[in-house]
């Protein structure tokens, strides 16, 4: 499933190289009903996150485009 468009958000405090890192975004709706919020990182130097996991043998860095299943009342 490919994404509208995608968004840049608002980041909050970098926290060191292997946290997480909380963002915000604002954005109305399309329309009521189900859809998939779709969101995905693009590192400083334009390297985005894969459309695919590509977990490692150690079961760790689990890196992929993440999707939610939202409804809209």
């Amino acid at each position: 499933m490919a994404a509208r468009a995608w968004q840049a958000a608002a980041l909050g405090t970098d926290e060191g190289k292997y946290s997480f890192r909380q963002w915000q975004h604002r954005f109305t709706p399309p329309t009521k009903g189900g859809q998939v919020l779709t969101v995905r990182c693009t590192s400083s130097g334009g390297e985005a996150q894969p459309d695919t996991p590509n977990w490692n043998r150690g079961g760790f860095m689990r890196n992929v485009i993440e999707r939610t299943a939202v409804v809209f009342a």
